[in-house]
Order: C-alpha cells, then sequence, then structure tokens
C-alpha cells in the first residue's frame, strides 16, 4: 500500500467575520471574507483579498427569515500588494 500525500492548497480562507445590526424585525448582515490563492506554485500564495457581502433582512411569522441583498453589494477587493489572478473569471466563480 503506498501512502497518500496531502496535497499543496490552491486556495484558503483565512478568517470570517461577521456583524449583525438588528432592530427589532428587521436589521442588516454583513459577512467579510479574507482569502488566498496560489497561482503558479500551490502552496505559495501570491493572490489575496477579502470578499464582503452586505444584506438585510426581515423576520416575518412564523419565524421566516429573509435576506436581501443589492446587486452592488458583494465586493472583491485585492488586497494591498496582491498581485492580480491571472484568470479574473475562474477567480470569482
Amino acid at each position: 500500500s503506498s501512502k497518500m500525500l496531502p496535497s499543496p492548497q490552491v486556495f484558503r480562507l483565512r478568517e470570517m467575520r461577521q456583524t449583525l445590526q438588528c432592530a427589532n424585525y428587521t436589521g442588516h448582515q454583513d459577512t467579510a471574507v479574507r482569502w488566498d490563492l496560489a497561482q503558479a506554485i500551490p502552496g505559495q500564495f501570491d493572490v489575496s483579498g477579502t470578499f464582503t457581502i452586505k444584506c438585510s433582512y426581515d423576520v416575518t411569522p412564523p419565524a421566516k427569515l429573509q435576506l436581501n441583498m443589492n446587486r452592488g453589494d458583494p465586493v472583491l477587493q485585492l488586497a494591498k500588494g496582491s498581485q492580480i489572478p491571472q484568470d479574473r473569471i475562474a477567480s470569482i466563480h
């Protein structure tokens, strides 16, 4: 039998932060995720940034949660000093 070696990472999530602003049955939820991407050599991350989604929400009887997101709300931002992804379309899928 042969041992399987772990494959080097190509994409990793480093941190996720959520904030909620509540007002009775409505409010806002913001989610921000820090990420890294290794383009040429697995495990050597040369692209990094933050993906942020801002939503409003409503809770209606009987405890139904509805999230509302506007088209301009998701934001993908490269970190300062990061390289630009070679395949921009694949980096957002």
